[in-house]
């Protein structure tokens, strides 16, 4: 495998761990906001699921593979933030800092992705 195709796959699962996150976290403002029933709770919860396992898969693997890669520093930067959103989740800091650091980590990823994608891949032929 070319070194400009595990590139690819890293950002690419860089950003599908964003969107799984970004899902998540709309859905439980949404659900925050509102007073649902413990049914409806249920089936939210089920929708979550699949976003939830799949940003949890290809965000650990864009962490592991970036570290393969670690002499692209944006990588490394978002497996940071990666890793600080989920840090900050588990020890219950509040919802205000992970939004912060969600909002970050989805500008970052935007930004390092396209300026991959559409500027310096081209570099890797």
């Amino acid at each position: 495998m070319a070194r400009r195709d595990l590139l690819d796959i890293i950002y690419a699962c860089f950003i599908a761990a964003g969107v799984a996150m970004i899902m998540i976290t709309v859905v439980e403002a949404v659900r925050d906001g509102q007073e649902l029933s413990e049914e409806t709770a249920d089936r939210v919860g089920f929708l979550l699921l699949f976003p939830f396992s799949a940003g949890v898969f290809t965000g650990s693997a864009a962490v592991i593979l970036s570290l393969v890669a670690w002499r692209e520093w944006p990588l490394l930067v978002l497996s940071f933030l990666a890793l600080l959103i989920v840090t900050a989740a588990v020890l219950n800091v509040g919802p205000s800092l992970v939004y912060f650091l969600l909002a970050l980590y989805t500008v970052g990823c935007i930004w390092f992705s396209v300026r991959w994608f559409l500027i310096r891949r081209r570099r890797h032929l």
